[in-house]
């Protein structure tokens, strides 16, 4: 969306090129102005980046000009990624550039890979774009950025101060969303502060006065005074140039801009780079407001616009980490080499589609055939990267220890968990009764959801579903399927009789002639957790439609991934075209129920597992909707005034008011009596109207791409009901449960040496580790874990590798100290002390 990056010098040069008046001018010569020439460029917006590559190097070519001409002029630019760009494309520019930032004329600021948007990535893939971001620039330029850049991203999380703070920066500047005053002091939750600039109540602030400055002294008065009443302190910065297609600072704006400062009364007016005006602002520290809060929403329609992308995003994400685990894992306990210049190179492309106008869903198709290329090649290489390192880690163990087909379960996540695993398995006839076993000898059911024959029935290739129960963190686990003798099968845990659906945590009943939930019975606490007050509120999962943005004779329809305007009421489907049995257990029970509503079609499996304490629904829509809005809802049994929200590397509380906010895994209504979570895979508009929770499915927005969301759209949510609060039912886990799921692969029978131990344990419930990597400079593993539930925490991470030296570390990986560590036996024994809601992260390897 356009930055008008000169708003507030508008104001000022039209007010001090005004030809002398009989009347004495105010006086601002003790005021500061500093003047930062730059140019926001989108890397995608109404044109894809295929374009941008023109516009970077004739911006940058003629700051590098006037470099040359004018001995004070300065420019500052963001986004390592720009750079990189020309240093391919274009190596006489890129030494220029060089040239002038060796001599601090161009300056470089940001630290990332582009200016992402902030609410959608997650906390980990805000952390790389600084990670990669800062090494680009210090590898090219000797460079580690100190001011974090963010002029148009759509809104920023609370949680960003620490993620900022610990990649390298001391100040950031940002515009939407920004308070009441330009310049203060931004607190995260963790406590972490940083010096922050919002210029936006500026532009506000001219807006709101109302008065032509042309038509007397007074009105300049009143415009200043109101300029500097805002700003808290005797300066205030703006960025000046022509941005979003390129062009920067102009010759026309560089001469008023140097004329200003020889006015009479004038302020102070420099040519300076945005660190030069945060070393003057900062003299105002300790007298200015500090703020506690996050900086959201300014178009709430970018949420869910294109959720496509949001889709592959969410599982690229997921799947580099996974491939830093598991090559980790295979590296550490098998020997295997560390592809770590791959995934490097694989972050790349994640990192660069976050754009805040390719992520949010508010560009051209063509950005979207670029970013679907780009993704493409990350899942292509990312998938044949955890392939290897799962194989490798199979490899090494021993497979023969039961009878049957052996299937290695992979847990890349900080915890033992169990959890239901589809493996596909092939047998001379599909099998009626199957069991799974561990090493042990314990056994449980599992079950054929799919066989199909091969070759003219030579072999049937046989789907099969089993619980894998008790998989170490970080680790991997061997479980047999074989064919049980008559009656010797173990009890089912799940059922489903008539329409109702059942496991050891809840009873699910669905009604067959709307195909939604009519009860959802919370057996651990004996209590229903569906229905509002209303009689017309009690039934959940309730898909609705309404009417989205205005014809485009109104302003906002022209703008619609940005802006949602629901119009009218909510129209509930209506009769599903049928709604049958899918699987009947012993393992999952599920509904499958299909709609056709308007133009489009959907697919919707209801599912519940044993040992699974949610619901889940897989719902696949062929969409062809225009303008119109598809969400879910599901009114509950609980009271309460705020619900909490997941947020990048955190949570935040929220009024249940109903508004369209941006979640990432979850969201959660609590009362005294429990709580509802509701869960997701991949959709990022959310919120609570007194008790209902909603999830915004699909929008058919139609600007700037007019078949945005078009198409088939897969996604998966689930309805998480528990006693306590969202802390004492370990809602973030069960969220990560849903997103990181256990990797089923069919093995062959083979000895190993490898016994399977976790490479990494943490006891306490509240600390999540989120990241295993190796090092950038490979000198060792790299972990990243984090608070969640607001409380400080003293807990141990326990290593079973035999690593001596243990370093903690910035997020850039930079050495802060030393961790005394105890070696016990084969383990290395951390001790960990997190403040509420703190990320560390540490290195460990061999002293």
């Amino acid at each position: 969306m356009q930055f008008r990056a000169c708003f507030v010098a508008v104001a000022i040069l039209c007010v001090l090129s005004i030809p002398a008046y009989s009347e004495t001018p105010p006086d601002f010569s003790a005021k500061y102005v500093f003047a930062v020439g730059q140019s926001h460029i989108d890397a995608a917006w109404r044109w894809p980046w295929a374009e941008t590559h023109e516009v970077l190097d004739d911006t940058f070519r003629q700051a590098c000009d006037f470099m040359d001409e004018i001995p004070d002029f300065t420019y500052t630019q963001s986004s390592a990624a720009y750079f990189q760009d020309v240093e391919r494309r274009n190596p006489e520019l890129f030494a220029r550039i060089k040239k002038n930032v060796a001599a601090g004329r161009f300056e470089l600021v940001g630290g990332t890979w582009v200016e992402s948007d902030l609410n959608i990535p997650s906390g980990e893939a805000l952390v790389r774009q600084f990670l990669y971001g800062q090494k680009y620039f210090q590898e090219k330029f000797g460079v580690v950025c100190k001011i974090g850049w963010a002029p148009d991203t759509f809104g920023i999380p609370a949680t960003y101060p620490q993620i900022a703070a610990k990649s390298g920066m001391d100040a950031m500047l940002f515009v939407r969303c920004g308070p009441d005053t330009p310049t203060f002091i931004w607190e995260g939750p963790d406590g972490t502060r940083l010096l922050t600039y919002s210029p936006e109540v500026l532009r506000k602030g001219l807006d709101d006065l109302d008065v032509n400055p042309f038509a007397s002294l007074d009105n300049m008065k009143k415009l200043f005074e109101m300029v500097y009443r805002l700003s808290n302190t005797d300066a205030f910065m703006f960025p000046y140039g022509v941005g979003d297609h390129g062009g920067g600072p102009t010759r026309t704006w560089i001469t008023m801009l140097k004329g200003i400062g020889q006015l009479p009364g004038g302020p102070k007016m420099h040519l300076s780079t945005a660190q030069q005006a945060f070393e003057h602002l900062a003299k105002s520290r300790e007298s200015l407001p500090v703020l506690k809060r996050e900086f959201n929403p300014t178009f709430e329609g970018c949420y869910t616009a294109h959720s496509d992308m949001k889709r592959r995003n969410r599982k690229n994400e997921i799947l580099l980490q996974d491939a830093e685990k598991l090559s980790a894992m295979a590296m550490v306990n098998c020997k295997m080499s560390y592809p770590g210049k791959i995934v490097a190179a694989l972050w790349e492309p994640v990192l660069f589609n976050q754009f805040h106008d390719i992520l949010p869903g508010t560009a051209v198709r063509e950005a979207y055939e670029e970013a679907d290329s780009l993704y493409d090649h990350v899942e292509r290489v990312g998938n044949d990267l955890c392939a290897m390192a799962k194989e490798t880690i199979a490899g090494g163990l021993d497979t023969q220890t039961q009878e049957g087909l052996p299937v290695v379960v992979f847990n890349t996540l900080s915890w033992t968990r169990s959890g239901a695993v589809t493996v596909k398995l092939d047998y001379p006839k599909a099998p009626k009764r199957l069991v799974a076993r561990d090493a042990a000898g314990n056994s449980w059911p599992a079950q054929v959801v799919d066989a199909k024959d091969w070759y003219e029935k030579a072999f049937y290739r046989c789907s099969v579903r089993f619980v894998a129960r008790d998989v170490p963190p970080f680790s991997a686990k061997c479980f047999w399927i074989s064919e049980p003798p008559a009656g010797d099968e173990p009890a089912a845990m799940v059922s489903l009789q008539d329409w109702t659906i059942e496991n050891e945590y809840l009873r699910a009943t669905l009604n067959p002639e709307t195909g939604f939930l009519s009860s959802v019975f919370d057996k651990q606490q004996s209590r229903e957790m569906l229905g509002e007050t209303a009689p017309d509120k009690t039934e959940g999962n309730v898909f609705t439609l309404q009417e989205d943005n205005e014809s485009p004779g109104n302003f906002w329809g022209w703008y619609t991934s940005w802006r949602m305007k629901l119009l009218g009421e909510p129209r509930r489907f209506g009769k599903p075209v049928s709604v049958e049995p899918l699987w009947k257990g012993p393992v999952s029970a599920a509904f499958r129920v299909r709609y056709v509503e308007g133009n489009s079609r959907f697919e919707q499996d209801v599912i519940l597992s044993d040992g699974v304490p949610w619901i889940e629904f897989h719902t696949v829509a062929d969409w062809r909707e225009h303008r119109t809005t598809l969400r879910v809802q599901f009114p509950v049994s609980v009271q309460g005034e705020t619900y909490t929200a997941h947020i990048p590397y955190g949570v935040i509380s929220r009024p249940c008011d109903g508004a369209e906010m941006p979640a990432q895994r979850w969201i959660d209504l609590s009362g005294p009596q429990g709580g509802v979570a509701l869960l997701n895979d991949c959709k990022y508009g959310q919120g609570v109207e007194r008790s209902t929770l909603r999830l915004t499915l699909l929008r058919s927005s139609t600007d700037p791409d007019p078949v945005a969301d078009v198409g088939l759209n897969e996604f998966t949510y689930a309805l998480l009901t528990h006693a306590g609060d969202w802390r004492t039912a370990n809602v973030m886990r069960a969220a990560d449960e849903l997103n990181v799921p256990l990797l089923a692969l069919a093995a062959e029978r083979h000895p190993g040496p490898y016994p399977g131990a976790p490479l990494f344990e943490i006891a306490a419930d509240n600390v999540i580790i989120e990241t295993v990597k190796n090092a950038e400079d490979a000198r060792g593993i790299v972990i990243r874990l984090y608070e969640t539930s607001g409380e400080r925490i003293d807990t141990e991470l326990v290593c079973s590798a035999p690593w001596t030296k243990v370093e903690e570390t910035d997020f850039l990986e930079r050495k802060q100290r030393d961790i005394a560590a105890a070696l016990v036996g084969a383990q290395l024994r951390v001790p960990i002390t997190l403040g509420p809601h703190e990320i560390k992260t540490f290195c460990l390897g061999i002293g």
